[in-house]
């Protein structure tokens, strides 16, 4: 017998089989749950069974932990299916003699990094083969399905729906027995008599009740669920998260009962088209639908680990106008939680009737109309437009113009003819009340489903084509927010109509001959206007427009992005986009006209193009950037909904109408939705797009990519789950990001310089201090909160002597030493302040590279062939009495130790800088209000070179000319990431 075995579990007996352990007698209850959806059963489990952490010396982590939670909230009771049965049996036996994991245990963790690191199946068959050859005699699976087997009763499975092949039905409820669509008798099955039961057409339906249930299966998962109610602190005028949007108190003013309960949990609702296959000359196309949980705190909101796939509607095609057949099965789960679904919450621990609610959809705009019914094109293609929209109709196109109607009633640009050729009185464009709304609503209510349904006129006026059956849950006509614009295509479209537009590329710019007679007709800009040539008249050339750019410019422009550096993990390496005749960019992904846009453009245009244009597109850049921020604030917002307008307006005094796309226009209502939703991140699409990608990894069989998705994903959703319990082995919910955060081996005392927390990176080299050791000393000293009283104790005693005392030089130099003396003479004092005042030792370490508090800083020599950009630094300093800002280039990172006691290091990170001299009678800043250029060629205060790791803050550099030692500086990269844009 083990020696670690005491406590007296399991006497040898084996466990009962499922058939024989079950007993007459009523079920009880379950927790709740749908028709089709796969419960976990087996036999009866008593709790006695989870004393596995010591059972016969093999530890097996917190699986124990594991079992526990998944008895506690299984269905109990005699009659009632559950899991243990098969699964404690696993965990009862060794995977191999000697070993100390069972069997269970290992196959899961070797599962987890299969599915972790992305290993293929033929892979991870080839190693279970070697660990077969070598351990002959162990219970180690021999396959990938045999491994499979072990874990799979943990899964929560998914439902197979037949559909009809023109999205009439679903072959379920009723329809369930039908070989035939009973509205247009279309075959169920590929084969026409049925024989072979091929289906045509297949939704997986991934039951949502269990997942939501499963977020209480453990205190801690039950605890984060309740965190916006039991741990957010808010902040007044901040918005974090969304409960601090309007949206989400507007919902809890109407539905009292719903926000009494903290458990109960709000839903965002995301679907994307995507192309499995990732070859765009294929067309295909399949919509997933996730559903996001914003009970959750920040980090954990938009996570991966927490989208939970409810349907997988297959392709090729998209389902169109037929989207809400394949809703049926969520809609039905949706208005079943509405109603309350009893649940066990481990953190009561009790049962409770679990709520859930959609607060808003996430999607791209074309999707907005798959999804709501809402029309996105045409005159009303904008949907936050109802009534008297902004739409006009130009020769070949539908333009947005007049944003004047946002500008106050006696604004002079309102008077002004230089837009459209007319002075403009209206208010900006109203949205449907409730009535309105709902006729609208019932003009479309007999619009059915299925391709053979014959396509209805559209009426004036008339903004939906048809009633979505999001409708029928009783509570979404009380959302103000249902559908989220999707800032992330929106900027690209943006960047996309800039650039190609400045740059005139053929088939993306919108100063063609088209926008120019546009201009005619309108009777504006008469400088643009097609200019003939010859006598005969029938000969026109367009003259150059003023925002669009010469080749030289072009290639200036290309150079200048050529050579843009970002700091590590920031963006992608946009100058591969630059094409190779130097005149335009291609290849831009979403994200790259993210940073574009909101960075880089108004930085490049400040010395390419017009100073209106630059105005103009740097004030845009500065607003989404402010708007993208992780934290928002709400006064920031109401500025930004009158600034907004006007730089509208700016570019209709710039571009042609036709420049002015729907998709420029919905920046007008960026904050309005800001301010109901909250920040930014929790309604865009980039987390969406990254599990997409995770979606499209998931395909091994081409021929049945939406089989190959549904098993993968609930193969990597149940190991997700057991990973939480994992603690030996590395997991998304443990795994140290690229930079972290802080060094979990560095001190944390009662003197602030000691708790850097800085991680260093590489190997360090070994240096004398030197003349410097008595200057870095004194700033270590003047810098420390802990050491200010003692300092002002010194200059007392100091101008209590009289005479001609410089005390600022005194102090630079004398101060240690007096401040070495005087806490040595004390006796109650803190060890750490002790460590402090005994001065660090004269040889120092130096660094090449570190990361601070999630940001990573590099030297000067080590980033000279890299294609990042991370030692640029901005740090707040004294000049001549007056606060500002010193920018400089991190030249070493240096590492002072001090005094150790009790198995305590302690040390100081010091950065040593060169700092550009921004004085002298030709000032080396120029700060026009969007960006700073600071001639870095001269150098000031070269003997006070260092700062503090913690006042450091991360700077972008950009050169302007090649010629000149001149760089063009961004400060907002701030050095914590919770702050940072989020990009």
């Amino acid at each position: 017998m083990a020696s670690t075995y005491d406590r007296w579990i399991h006497h040898g007996e084996p466990l009962q089989p499922a058939h024989e352990a079950r007993h007459g007698g009523e079920p009880e209850a379950e927790h709740g749950g749908d028709a089709g959806a796969h419960h976990l059963g087996g036999g009866d489990a008593e709790a006695h069974y989870f004393g596995l952490e010591e059972e016969d010396g093999y530890e097996d982590d917190r699986i124990p932990d594991l079992f526990a939670d998944l008895y506690n909230s299984e269905p109990q009771g005699r009659g009632q299916d559950t899991i243990f049965a098969d699964l404690i049996e696993e965990a009862k036996h060794a995977a191999s003699d000697g070993g100390t994991l069972s069997r269970f245990s290992f196959t899961v963790k070797l599962l987890h990094a299969k599915s972790f690191y992305r290993i293929s199946n033929v892979a991870f068959n080839a190693i279970l083969r070697i660990l077969s050859l070598q351990y002959a005699n162990s219970s180690i699976p021999k396959s990938y399905e045999e491994a499979l087997g072990i874990i799979g009763r943990l899964g929560l499975g998914y439902d197979n729906i037949h559909v009809c092949p023109n999205n009439c039905v679903l072959f379920r409820k009723e329809h369930a027995k039908l070989n035939n669509c009973p509205k247009c008798n279309a075959s169920r099955w590929r084969d026409g008599d049925g024989r072979r039961k091929i289906p045509e057409k297949v939704l997986r339906h991934f039951p949502l009740i269990p997942r939501l249930q499963r977020m209480f299966i453990s205190k801690k998962q039950s605890e984060e669920v309740q965190w916006h109610k039991l741990k957010r602190q808010p902040v007044d005028n901040e918005l974090r998260h969304p409960a601090d949007g309007e949206e989400w108190k507007d919902f809890d003013d109407i539905h009292k009962d719903f926000a009494a309960d903290a458990r109960n949990i709000r839903l965002g609702l995301a679907t994307n088209g995507f192309n499995p296959f990732g070859n765009m000359s294929n067309s295909y196309s399949m919509w997933p639908v996730f559903a996001v949980p914003y009970n959750l705190p920040p980090w954990a909101c938009m996570d991966q680990s927490n989208f939970m796939m409810t349907l997988l509607i297959p392709g090729p095609s998209s389902p169109g106008k037929d989207f809400d057949v394949f809703m049926e099965p969520l809609i039905e789960e949706l208005q079943l939680h509405w109603q309350g679904v009893r649940t066990y919450d481990a953190m009561s621990p009790e049962k409770f009737d679990l709520r859930a609610a959609i607060i808003w959809c996430i999607h791209d705009y074309l999707a907005l109309h798959t999804l709501s019914g809402r029309i996105t094109a045409g005159y009303q293609a904008c949907v936050r437009c109802d009534k008297e929209s902004c739409s006009k109709r130009l020769r070949n196109k539908i333009c947005y113009i007049g944003h004047r109607r946002w500008l106050p009633r006696r604004h002079p640009w309102r008077n002004s003819d230089d837009f459209n050729g007319a002075s403009e009185s209206r208010d900006k464009p109203a949205e449907f009340t409730k009535e309105e709304l709902q006729q609208q609503l019932d003009r479309v209510k007999d619009v059915r489903p299925g391709k053979l349904q014959k396509k209805r006129k559209r009426e004036d006026g008339q903004s939906w084509s048809r009633r979505s059956c999001l409708w029928d849950l009783p509570y979404w006509e009380d959302l103000k927010l249902r559908h989220n614009l999707d800032v992330m295509h929106i900027e690209k479209n943006i960047c996309d109509n800039l650039l190609g537009t400045f740059m005139n590329v053929q088939g993306k710019t919108k100063d063609t001959l088209n926008s120019r007679l546009d201009l005619e007709d309108l009777g504006i800009r008469a400088d643009l206007h097609l200019q003939p040539v010859g006598d005969d008249g029938e000969s026109f050339e367009m003259p150059q427009a003023w925002y669009t750019m010469t080749k030289q410019e072009k290639i200036a422009f290309c150079e200048f992005i050529k050579v843009v550096r970002f700091p590590d993990g920031y963006a992608s390496n946009i100058s591969k986009c630059v094409a190779a005749d130097k005149c335009k960019l291609q290849g831009l992904k979403t994200h790259d006209c993210h940073i574009l846009l909101q960075r880089i453009l108004p930085a490049g245009l400040r010395e390419t193009i017009h100073e209106d244009i630059y105005e103009a597109v740097a004030e845009l850049g500065n607003s989404l950037r402010e708007l993208c921020c992780k934290t928002l604030k709400v006064d920031v917002l109401n500025r930004l909904e009158k600034e907004i307008p006007v730089i509208l307006c700016k570019l209709e005094k710039i571009f042609p109408p036709a420049f002015f796309d729907v998709m420029v226009h919905l920046a007008v209502h960026f904050p309005k939705e800001a301010r109901l939703r909250g920040p930014v991140q929790y309604g865009w699409m980039y987390p969406v797009e990254r599990r997409l990608l995770t979606l499209k990894r998931y395909v091994r069989n081409t021929a049945r990519p939406e089989g190959s998705i549904a098993e993968a994903y609930i193969v990597d959703e149940c190991l997700t789950f057991c990973s939480r319990y994992f603690d030996d082995v590395e997991t998304r919910f443990n795994r140290p990001g690229r930079n972290p955060e802080r060094d979990e081996d560095s001190h944390v005392g009662d003197v602030s310089v000691f708790n850097h927390g800085v991680n260093f990176i590489g190997a360090c080299e070994y240096g004398e201090a030197g003349a410097d050791y008595d200057r870095m000393v004194w700033y270590v000293l003047r810098s420390c909160p802990e050491v200010k009283p003692y300092i002002d104790m010194c200059k007392e005693e100091l101008n209590q002597q009289g005479g001609q005392i410089n005390v600022d030089k005194w102090l630079a130099k004398g101060f240690a030493k007096w401040f070495q003396t005087h806490i040595g003479n004390m006796h109650d004092v803190s060890a750490d302040l002790y460590a402090l005042a005994c001065q660090p030792d004269l040889r120092v370490r130096l660094y090449s590279a570190c990361v601070v508090g999630g940001v990573r800083y590099h030297t000067v020599d080590r980033e000279k062939n890299r294609k990042t950009q991370n030692s640029g630094i901005i740090s707040e300093g004294e000049h001549e009495g007056e606060i500002i800002d010193f920018f400089g280039q991190l030249k070493s990172i240096i590492k002072l130790q001090y005094n150790c006691s009790g198995g305590i290091h302690r040390s100081v990170v010091l950065f040593r800088c060169d700092w550009f001299d921004l004085g002298g009678r030709r000032p080396g800043i120029d700060d026009d209000g969007h960006f700073k250029s600071v001639n870095i060629g001269r150098f000031w205060y070269k003997n006070d070179p260092f700062i503090l790791t913690s006042q450091a803050t991360k700077m972008i550099e950009c050169k302007e000319k090649e010629e000149e030692p001149v760089s063009k500086v961004f400060q907002d990269c701030v050095n914590h990431p919770a702050d940072v844009s989020s990009t």
